[in-house]
């Protein structure tokens, strides 16, 4: 409903304009006809032709302001439309809801962060393939999982799992032990941080961007979640610090410093399971290690998904997808000498001697 809502102002657009342009044109050209004409037979000056001419485009001008106005209302309507039902759509699952996952640091109980997939299949709404096809593997609480493959591998499709953005078509996905249709959605998203690949900041101070994972963070845990995410010494030597005020979509910041905040601001929940959607690809080798040692000595689970294999290398378990599969998983040093895609994926990275010798290790 949502995607003809969308498309009834597009068709009227591609209809109206050409239309009202062609009646424009079709007129302007008439006007100038009849007026030579009536030039000839001296019935009209040139000077009363022109004057038409001009009260033409003017009245043409007018029509085409009304056919933008009509094609953006029509577009506004179809927009409110999907606003209105994003609002109204009611978050499932049951209200006994994550009592051992830990919104804003409340202590977790036994296995809370611990994520199991087991044959899991998914495919999108209205696609006849799968995403995502007998996908089995099991992540344990505080431990770091890398996720490498190939762009459309569905990397960002499992962790979306997670979240709930989707539900599964086959098998069963628990969180905490326990059925993830089970816990209700809410307190769910209150216990995950999730890093998207496109990041989003608002105009607003960095505090303010911070703590929009988490409102009523004081201004220690900002900046705790700042330190962490590498961002904080970048912050302190602002004229302004934390109440430099960022433009839309962080336009005054660099790439790799937008995503540190957006890290931070996913910190700073205190989150039991931590995503980070391919979202250090702009930080530089150091940078990410130092972040990645710090996320390390956190209480959470960490799903990483990345393209680097210094990323993944320290990670606890790697997760190689390739066109919806889970084809191989397993430590850095398993992978390179059991698998040969992920070998193949290191010599283009490292080099193949640097291979050679990893793997004889």
């Amino acid at each position: 409903q949502s995607r003809q809502r969308s498309r009834r102002p597009q068709r009227l657009t591609e209809i109206t304009q050409p239309f009202i342009v062609l009646i424009m044109n079709a007129g302007i050209i008439a006007v100038l006809w009849f007026g030579h004409l009536d030039i000839q037979a001296g019935s009209a000056t040139t000077g009363e032709v022109v004057a038409i001419v001009n009260y033409s485009l003017r009245t043409a001008g007018a029509l085409s302001a009304l056919s933008m106005l009509v094609s953006a209302f029509s577009r506004a309507r179809a927009s409110a439309g999907r606003i209105e039902e994003t609002l109204l759509t009611e978050d499932g699952g049951t209200d006994d809801a994550a009592r051992s996952l830990s919104p804003r640091g409340r202590k977790p109980g036994p296995g809370a962060g611990s994520v199991e997939f087991d044959r899991v299949a998914f495919r999108y709404p209205d696609s006849e393939s799968y995403a995502l096809e007998d996908v089995t593997f099991r992540a344990e609480a505080g431990h770091t999982i890398a996720i490498l493959g190939a762009t459309g591998a569905g990397k960002s499709s499992l962790v979306q799992l997670i979240l709930r953005l989707y539900e599964e078509d086959r098998g069963t996905i628990r969180i905490g032990g326990r059925n993830a249709r089970e816990w209700n959605v809410r307190q769910l998203r209150d216990s995950i941080g999730y890093v998207p690949q496109e990041v989003v900041l608002f105009t607003g101070s960095i505090r303010d961007n911070i703590a929009w994972g988490a409102p009523e963070a004081s201004d220690e845990e900002i900046a705790e979640a700042a330190k962490r995410a590498q961002i904080h010494e970048t912050i302190a030597g602002l004229p302004q610090g934390y109440d430099t005020m960022l433009g839309q979509r962080g336009v005054n910041l660099s790439g790799g410093q937008k995503q540190r905040i957006s890290i931070a601001r996913a910190l700073v929940r205190k989150p039991s399971i931590l995503i980070l959607d391919d979202s250090t690809s702009a930080l530089d080798v150091r940078t990410e290690a130092a972040l990645l040692e710090a996320l390390a000595g956190m209480a959470c689970t960490t799903f990483l998904i990345t393209q680097k294999i210094s990323s993944a290398v320290n990670a606890d378990l790697i997760l190689l997808l390739d066109d919806g599969r889970l084809i191989a998983q397993g430590s850095h040093s398993r992978l390179l000498s059991g698998n040969s895609l992920y070998r193949r994926i290191y010599e283009s990275q490292y080099g193949e001697e640097e291979s050679h010798v990893e793997s004889a290790k």
